[in-house]
C-alpha cells in the first residue's frame, strides 16, 4: 500500500508540473490535419519609416516571440506595404486555408475573402489573445499603407512621403487595412502580423488523463499482490 501511495504522488506531481502554463488552443471549429492562420494586432509599437518591409517582418516576428503559447516554427510577416512591396504579396494567404485571431475568431476564409473588401470579424487582439488598448493619440489605427485589395498605395505606402495608410484593427469593412486616413510616419503605431500556414496536430493525453491511467494501472498493480500474497 505505502508503494501504491508514493507511486500516485509522483504522478499527481507530474499533474503539477505539467499544468503549469496553458499552450495556444487552436481554434473550436477545426479538426486535427486542418490547416490554419493566425493575424493579430502588436501590443507594442514602432514607426513607419523603414521602406523595408523585412524591418517590420521582424518587428511583428519579435511580438508573436513575446508569447511562448504560441505555435512555434512559424513565419510571421506584417501585414503591410512600402513601395513596389505589396502586402498580399510580403504575408502570403491560400484560397482553402481560413484566418482567424487570436481571440479564436475567423477573420477571413482565405486570400479571396481576406482581400475582397470586407472580413468576417475584425482582428481586434494581440498576441496575447487580449483586446488590444487603444492609443490615446490614434484611437484603434494600425499602420498598413495598403489598398482593399492588398496592394501598395502610391505616396501612402509605408517609408514612401512618410504618411503612411492607416488601418482600423476594430474594423470589419474595407476600413480594417484602409480607413482613407494617414499620419506622419513618425508616430508609433501598432501592425498587423500574419502567420504562415499552421497544421493543427493530434492533441497529446492530458496530464489528468494520464493521472488516471497511472492510478488504474496503480490500483491493478496493488490487486495482483494481494492475489499473490493470499496464495
Amino acid at each position: 500500500m505505502k508503494r501504491m501511495t508514493s507511486a500516485l504522488v509522483v504522478v499527481l506531481l507530474f499533474v503539477i508540473a505539467d499544468t503549469g502554463q496553458a499552450d495556444f488552443t487552436p481554434p473550436a471549429d477545426l479538426r486535427p490535419g486542418d490547416r490554419y492562420q493566425l493575424i493579430f494586432v502588436s501590443a507594442d509599437t514602432r514607426d513607419a519609416y523603414s521602406h523595408n518591409l523585412a524591418d517590420y517582418n521582424q518587428f511583428v516576428s519579435q511580438q508573436a516571440a513575446l508569447n511562448p503559447s504560441l505555435p512555434t516554427d512559424v513565419t510571421w510577416s506584417v501585414v503591410a506595404s512600402a513601395s513596389w512591396q505589396s502586402a498580399r504579396d510580403n504575408a502570403p494567404t491560400y484560397n482553402n486555408v481560413p484566418i482567424y485571431n487570436t481571440h479564436g475568431e475567423r477573420v477571413a476564409n482565405g486570400t479571396t475573402d481576406l482581400w475582397d473588401g470586407t472580413i468576417l470579424t475584425p482582428v481586434l487582439y494581440d498576441q496575447y489573445g487580449n483586446q488590444r488598448a487603444l492609443s490615446p493619440t490614434w484611437g484603434d489605427t494600425v499602420a498598413t499603407g495598403t489598398d482593399p485589395n492588398g496592394n501598395w498605395i502610391v505616396h501612402l505606402c509605408l517609408g514612401i512621403g512618410y504618411t503612411p495608410m492607416l488601418g482600423s484593427y476594430s474594423a470589419s469593412d474595407w476600413k480594417w487595412i484602409d480607413t482613407g486616413q494617414f499620419a506622419y510616419a513618425g508616430y508609433s503605431y501598432p501592425f498587423y502580423a500574419l502567420s504562415s500556414p499552421i497544421t493543427v496536430e493530434v492533441p497529446e493525453p492530458s496530464a489528468f488523463a494520464l493521472l488516471g491511467m497511472g492510478a488504474v494501472g496503480l490500483l491493478g498493480f496493488s490487486w495482483r499482490g494481494r492475489t499473490r500474497t493470499t496464495a
